[in-house]
């Protein structure tokens, strides 16, 4: 399949297109864009039900931790007044694959790196983001996880 690079995903800030999920200790933001990177499942559960249910202080560090490494920052840290909350990372830049689903995944950025569209039009910035390299994304130019299904391979899958 040839990539055509037509921007479907909305320039939308993060905080405007979020469910919000509440926990007792916690809250995160969730605004669905997957690339199935499957950091947001720890040893205690998904990040949904780890935010629902962390009391202590050794499950809200757990829950935070399964949603600080989601790198698609689908899934963030919220406070109480809404605005995210965001560990601090250096600007990277890495060609993912996925071995565990014998698939090329996507490219992963990290560090609050400005991503321009083709009209010269800046996405808000967010501190983590995957791109979509296999091209049947239905929200380029972000990864929504189509790779798997497509079984998406650029030759690297095993080094």
């Amino acid at each position: 399949m040839d990539f055509a690079g037509t921007e479907t995903a909305n320039h939308q800030p993060y905080t405007e297109r979020i469910d919000i999920v509440e926990g007792p200790q916690l809250r995160m933001g969730d605004d669905g864009r997957c690339a199935y990177a499957r950091f947001c499942h720890g040893p205690a559960g998904d990040a949904w039900t780890q935010v629902a249910t962390a009391q202590t202080p050794a499950e809200v560090a757990a829950a935070t931790k399964v949603i600080d490494e989601c790198p698609a920052d689908r899934l963030t840290r919220l406070d109480p007044q809404g605005a995210v909350q965001e560990p601090d990372l250096e600007p990277l830049v890495v060609v993912a694959q996925d071995p565990q689903n014998e698939c090329s995944a996507g490219i992963y950025v990290q560090g609050g790196i400005p991503l321009t569209d083709a009209n010269g039009e800046t996405y808000p910035v967010q501190n983590r983001y995957v791109l979509c390299r296999c091209a049947d994304t239905k929200n380029t130019p972000f990864c929504d996880a189509s790779h798997v299904n497509i079984g998406f391979d650029d030759g690297h899958i095993n080094g």
